[in-house]
């Protein structure tokens, strides 16, 4: 807990890149095994038990240079004669007996950056090495620095690994100190799952798992999902994926948001367990979000029920000793009102925005000249295209035009290539305003895209001024 001092400790005048004479502690404080009772205070976020001979915090932990003798809170280039205050307090009446320093609001040095924390030193009642808490209560544009112990030869030291973050405590205990308290991971849960989802779909949202911890950080290794619902079985689901959110918006977009792992569902009940590649860590003050979605087989039977649960904490796996809050588990997207329904396949065929590839000009008698470039998708299984519809619009009318193609892009480069792209379809225009109707046969499956041009030849008897025009729909 952050222990403000700024109104009962004493306010230091420190300079850029100074330390004080020697503070008394107001007590005996044992430090890598000696008995110590005064500090100096150095502006540059550090302590240290010996004469510094060093401004600067930050040589490596451990190493012979200096300084040593060192508690280092955060190793920056911090100037308090700009902004801010060093401020110190000794408690010798309280129990423990404690002495704090805090940073409040100290510029990083040549930036608007303010850093806000504080030292504490609390001696230890049975003689051994003395508690040493870090506190970190803001800190603006830091996401990592030294921040360590080293003896006085600089022989033996301790650095923290970690990430840095607001509202976080580093500890540094001695070997015989009983051990802090571990970490929570509180698991709050969104249920994203469809009244319906069709034989064949990929990623449909099930779950919407979002992860807090109160303390330092835990780190997330595996989520564990069970197959829940009337009548569901393996063949319905054959594998879950996790997703971790990463475009901010809070809903579940495949793309945008970061594919972590998938796995396959099997066992009796079914279950799919999801093992991170390396562990997401979720810190105090910065919550992580990630989806549970399902991949629905194309041989699913119509109309099973099917959900994702997860049965308890212990489907959350975290580094030890870490844990995870058992409140709000079970969390189950099948429950009544909120369940999701096996329906029949239905392919579907999507076209992306057609490409223009009109020229501003054209000429009397020229041929092959490139109109349309059409993208061409299904999202499950395979849709076969007739052909399209080429409505014309504008002051062009049909006797400008001597015949309208169209193409396959054989060697998907986007661009009509002669004697390379493969003709499909050639039709006249006619009617009034004119249109040209391409029929051909071509599937389309699932995951192979394909991409049809469009092009035309002009008629030696086209009206010079008309002007054209194409705009497709899905009808066409």
């Amino acid at each position: 807990n952050w222990i403000d001092i700024t109104s009962t400790g004493t306010r230091l005048i420190l300079k850029d890149d100074a330390c004080t004479y020697e503070v008394p502690l107001g007590f005996q404080f044992r430090f890598y095994g000696i008995t110590v009772d005064q500090t100096y205070i150095c502006s540059n976020g550090f302590i240290t038990f010996s004469v510094p001979d060093s401004y600067f915090a930050d040589p490596p932990i451990p190493n012979p240079n200096p300084p040593n003798d060192r508690i280092v809170g955060l190793a920056l280039d911090l100037n308090p004669a700009i902004s801010g205050g060093v401020y110190f307090l000794s408690q010798p009446q309280t129990t423990p007996r404690r002495f704090i320093v805090s940073w409040v609001g100290v510029y990083q040095a040549y930036t608007t950056k303010p850093q806000t924390f504080q030292i504490v030193l609390e001696q230890n009642a049975s003689r051994e090495d003395g508690r040493i808490l870090i506190e970190y209560r803001t800190l603006t544009g830091v996401t990592s620095a030294l921040v360590g112990i080293e003896n006085s030869t600089g022989s033996s030291g301790l650095a923290y690994p970690g990430p840095l973050g607001n509202n976080l405590v580093v500890a540094f205990l001695p070997p015989t100190d009983a051990a802090l308290p571990p970490d929570r991971l509180a698991v709050a849960s969104t249920v994203l799952a469809p009244t319906n989802a069709a034989q064949g779909d990929g990623n449909v949202p099930m779950l919407a798992l979002d992860f807090t911890t109160p303390t330092n950080w835990v780190d997330v290794t595996a989520v564990r999902v069970t197959l829940s619902g009337l009548g569901a079985n393996p063949g319905d689901v054959p594998r879950a994926t996790l997703w971790l959110e990463t475009n901010g918006d809070g809903t579940f977009t495949p793309g945008p948001d970061t594919f972590l792992v998938w796995a396959a569902f099997s066992g009796t009940p079914a279950a799919a367990s999801l093992n991170l590649p390396s562990s997401l860590r979720v810190a105090v003050g910065t919550p992580r979000r990630v989806y549970v979605a399902f991949d629905i087989a194309s041989t699913a039977r119509v109309n099973d029920w099917i959900g994702a649960r997860l049965d308890s904490a212990s489907s959350v796996f975290v580094v030890y000793p870490d844990t995870v809050n058992s409140s709000g588990f079970p969390i189950d997207s099948y429950r009544a009102g909120v369940r999701t329904r096996i329906v029949a396949s239905s392919d579907t065929l999507s076209m992306s925005a057609p490409t223009s590839l009109l020229s501003a000009t054209i000429a009397q008698w020229d041929t092959d000249r490139p109109l349309l470039s059409l993208r061409f998708s299904a999202n499950r299984n395979s849709v076969d295209l007739a052909g399209i519809h080429v409505p014309i619009q504008g002051t062009a009318v049909a006797g400008d035009f001597w015949a309208m193609k169209a193409l396959l892009d054989t060697n998907r480069d986007g661009n009509y290539t002669p004697d390379v792209d493969a003709v499909l379809a050639i039709a006249v225009a006619t009617g009034s305003p004119p249109e040209a109707l391409l029929s051909f046969n071509l599937t389309v499956l699932a995951g192979s895209p394909v991409t049809l041009l469009i092009v035309f030849d002009v008629s030696p008897t086209a009206v010079p001024g008309h002007t054209m025009s194409v705009s497709l729909s899905p009808s066409d």
